[in-house]
């Protein structure tokens, strides 16, 4: 039985189709205090969520910067798009291998 705006009287049971494996019986300021610590964690996962999406965003913006400085620079030094499409990913490879671990990648 619910009281005012949902919250649970003294000597309500919870059934285990609310969530809960047993039935036990809560007071109005554990109920309280206990949906308030439900909200926090669902925030918090949420939050996660949200970090570990910008964190992969962010890294894809960098190393499409870092490939396009790249190709600037393989371009006023002479060398053509066709040449750079080619070996940009075996450079990248070594240099991010290499700094992870010295002989991952070895010679072409």
């Amino acid at each position: 039985m619910k009281g005012i705006r949902g919250a649970r009287r003294q000597g309500d049971k919870v059934s285990s189709e609310e969530g809960l494996s047993v039935l036990i019986t809560l007071n109005p300021s554990s109920v309280l205090r206990f949906s308030y610590r439900e909200e926090l964690a669902i925030r918090h996962m949420e939050n996660v969520e949200l970090i570990e999406k910008a964190k992969k965003k962010y890294l894809l913006a960098r190393m499409k910067v870092i490939r396009l400085r790249a190709e600037m620079a393989f371009l006023a030094a002479g060398g053509t798009r066709g040449a750079f499409a080619r070996q940009w990913l075996w450079a990248f490879l070594e240099e991010v291998c290499s700094a992870d671990t010295p002989n991952a990648v070895s010679d072409h």
